[in-house]
């Protein structure tokens, strides 16, 4: 009779060869891959963007510039503009070139106000003109961090690599690595 090498059998209620045996007080139980399964939750950030509402609008580029900035900001759900362009120095034309492409009234713009972009200088009947376009303030949402909800789902079983030992799954939950949980050897 010949004997059968079986060290290469898995185990054949789990199919891995991972699982051991290991003893829980006095009783031999199976060792599992374990999470205990969260609700998971994310914050939501709110904040200001602008998009274009089509309208246009030239400049004579020889005028002098009035209320352009060089800078803009977002702080939160406002728009805040600073570096304006002395008007005394500079021309519609010169201050696009140096940067200052932003037209505005109001320094700091709330969700719906509007400014103007400097988008290119353009030749229109032998004058050169900065071309603007018009911004709309609008607000705009993003999910921020994931975090560990506040209700649990219980215990759940599988493979190593199945679930983050603490951290958000591809399917929405929150999984947290639990000491192993035994059933009784057969």
């Amino acid at each position: 009779m010949t004997k059968m090498d079986f060290s290469a059998v898995k185990d054949a209620r789990v199919g891995s060869t991972e699982v051991q045996r290991i003893y829980r007080g006095e009783n031999k139980v199976w060792n599992r891959y374990c999470w205990e399964k969260w609700s998971c939750s994310a914050s939501i950030n709110n904040y200001a963007t602008a998009s274009s509402t089509g309208n246009t609008k030239d400049y004579v580029g020889s005028h002098m510039a009035k209320n352009l900035y060089k800078t803009r900001t977002r702080d939160g759900l406002t728009y805040v503009f600073s570096n304006k362009a002395d008007p005394n120095t500079y021309n519609y034309e010169s201050a696009y070139k140096s940067g200052y492409k932003y037209m505005s009234t109001k320094t700091t713009l709330e969700i719906g106000d509007t400014y103007w972009l400097a988008k290119s200088v353009v030749e229109n009947m032998g004058e050169r003109n900065v071309r603007f376009e018009e911004y709309k303030v609008k607000i705009a949402t993003s999910i921020g961090d994931y975090k560990q909800g506040t209700t649990s789902y219980g215990i759940v079983e599988g493979s190593a690599g199945d679930y983050p030992d603490n951290g958000r799954h591809s399917d929405g939950y929150w999984y947290v690595r639990v000491a192993p949980q035994g059933v009784k050897e057969e």
